[in-house]
């Protein structure tokens, strides 16, 4: 009755049902069923190159990570979160996630989207590349794409950061 019960469950939601396995043997169950394309041991190194996990995870699905495994020095995400500053984490940001939080924040005329963005700064003739997020503000402001100057949108961001960190750093790829 119980095997009958528990196949019901893995044939009405087989997401739901795998999900009490670790990712160890979830890897080893594939490999045995011949699902995936190498073996588990290549598969496992695949998946500990640099980054190939990272761009699949959500900043806060990495802090989680680094939490419950022990490699960072908090020992909580509030704790985590509490030691990081604006400035530390507005200097990490890639130009694609700064323009992402200003949008997130509405901080930008003429475009809704990133990729209206990149068009707009691309039929305007601006090219970020190689600018500070610094400077990237004070090219936005003196084309007028920014709302209002860039040490507005700059204190805008940074009161968006104090008041959820975590939701601040979502935009964060995790690469």
């Amino acid at each position: 009755q119980a095997k009958t019960n528990l196949e019901s469950a893995f044939n009405a939601n087989r997401a739901d049902f795998i999900s009490v396995l670790s990712g160890t043997h979830l890897l080893s169950l594939l490999s045995t069923q011949g699902l995936l394309t190498g073996s588990l041991d290549e598969t496992l190194a695949s998946l500990n190159t640099p980054s190939s996990l990272m761009d699949f995870l959500s900043s806060s699905s990495i802090l989680d990570l680094l939490i419950a495994k022990g490699l960072t020095t908090a020992s909580s995400l509030s704790e985590l979160l509490g030691d990081l500053t604006f400035s530390s984490v507005f200097g990490a940001l890639s130009k694609d996630e700064l323009l992402q939080a200003l949008l997130k924040q509405g901080l930008i005329q003429g475009a809704s989207d990133l990729a209206s963005l990149k068009a707009l700064l691309t039929a305007q003739g601006i090219d970020l590349t190689g600018m500070t997020n610094d400077e990237i503000l004070s090219a936005l402001d003196s084309s007028n794409i920014l709302v209002g100057s860039a040490s507005q949108a700059k204190t805008n961001l940074e009161s968006a950061f104090n008041a959820n960190r975590a939701g601040f750093i979502s935009i964060l790829s995790g690469t």
